[in-house]
Formats: structure tokens, C-alpha cells, sequence
């Protein structure tokens, strides 16, 4: 974040550096106009064409570090996202083997007690018969 603070206030420099430019360059027509005209008004040219190459050079430097950060967050982002979706697929898979375990446990016990009472019903038959 900081980072981009302090983008943005170089970004408000070079306006203010601008505007003072603009303002240094009025001034400076309106003293000299009339003795020089032709030849000022090319260095005028001239330095206003080497101060926007400057600022085009500047923007492009922000905006490719403004790229850069916002790629870096996102890629950090990206990688924290499929961290924790291969934790919690691991996590579903520890549970399906686990639930797994749990149904083949409840089946076995289901056996064990369907085995039992078919072996109380056996000897109550055999009681019954052997009362009888």
C-alpha cells in the first residue's frame, strides 16, 4: 500500500513540477516575446518535448512497477488459493477414507449382531424344544 502512496505522490509531483514548468514558461515569453520570438519559441519546443518524453518515460516506469506489485499480489494470492484448496481436498480425501473405515466397521458390527441374534433365536428354538 505504501507502495502505492508513494507512486501516487510522484505521479502528483510531476503534475506540480509540470504546472510550475507551464508557469516558468509563461513567464518567460511574455519578458522575452517580442526580442526573440522565433528562437524561444523553438527551445520552448524543444524543452517541452524533452519534458513530455520525461514524463512519458516516468509514467511508464510507474505503471510498470504498479504492474509488477499488482501481478506479484495477485500470484501471492493465487498460490495462498490453491494452498488451501489442495489442503482442504486432502482434507475430503482423509474423510472419505475415514468414513469409509466407519461404514466397513459399522458393516462388520451389523454381521457380528445379525450372526448373534441368529444364534439366539437358534438356542431359544432349542430351549422352546427341548421345554416343550
Amino acid at each position: 500500500m505504501e507502495m502505492l502512496e508513494s507512486m501516487w505522490q510522484e505521479m502528483e509531483e510531476i503534475e506540480k513540477r509540470w504546472e510550475l514548468h507551464q508557469k516558468k514558461r509563461e513567464e518567460f515569453l511574455e519578458a522575452d516575446f517580442r526580442r526573440k520570438e522565433q528562437q524561444w519559441q523553438q527551445i520552448l519546443k524543444q524543452r517541452d518535448e524533452e519534458w513530455k518524453e520525461e514524463m512519458d518515460r516516468r509514467e511508464r516506469g510507474l505503471m510498470k512497477r504498479l504492474n509488477t506489485t499488482i501481478k506479484s499480489f495477485y500470484d501471492k494470492q493465487l498460490k495462498r488459493d490453491e494452498e488451501v484448496l489442495s489442503f482442504l481436498e486432502k482434507r475430503e480425501e482423509r474423510m472419505e477414507a475415514n468414513m469409509h473405515s466407519m461404514l466397513t466397521e459399522i458393516e462388520s458390527c451389523m454381521n457380528t449382531l445379525g450372526a448373534r441374534q441368529d444364534q439366539l433365536i437358534t438356542l431359544a428354538n432349542d430351549y422352546c424344544l427341548r421345554n416343550s
